[in-house]
């Protein structure tokens, strides 16, 4: 029995290594503003975890810088959903929503606008 629980231990930290080591090369590519390799990274992470909602972050932020409002959108909801609690996570989400309520108003849509800053 100590053995399997060790065993098993054992394979958590690998899988938890192996995730935060994904999410370092997302956030290098990040950093490097290469957007989609960003984006092709944190989707991959989150084909692993779909709870994770780091990876979520990124795939949203990254959409974003490169105008795939539709999987940015998707990538905020399901943060939203996995952790609406998390202060760090609901201050990203504002800036994001405030930002695109910013362009939405420099189109010259007000009622997108509107429903952006309210999401802030």
């Amino acid at each position: 029995m100590n053995r399997i629980q060790c065993g098993t231990g054992l394979i958590s930290l690998i899988l938890i290594f192996i995730g935060c080591t994904h999410l370092t090369e997302v956030k290098r590519a990040y950093d490097r503003t290469d957007y989609r390799k960003a984006v092709q990274l944190s989707l991959k992470a989150v084909e692993n975890d779909s709870t994770d909602s780091e990876a979520w972050l990124y795939v949203a932020k990254s959409s974003f810088a490169l105008n795939n409002k539709k999987q940015g959108l998707k990538a905020l909801k399901q943060i939203r959903i996995l952790d609406p609690a998390s202060k760090r996570h609901r201050r990203e989400l504002s800036l994001i929503y405030q930002n695109l309520g910013e362009k939405a108003l420099k189109r010259r849509q007000k009622q997108d606008a509107v429903q952006y800053y309210l999401s802030a």
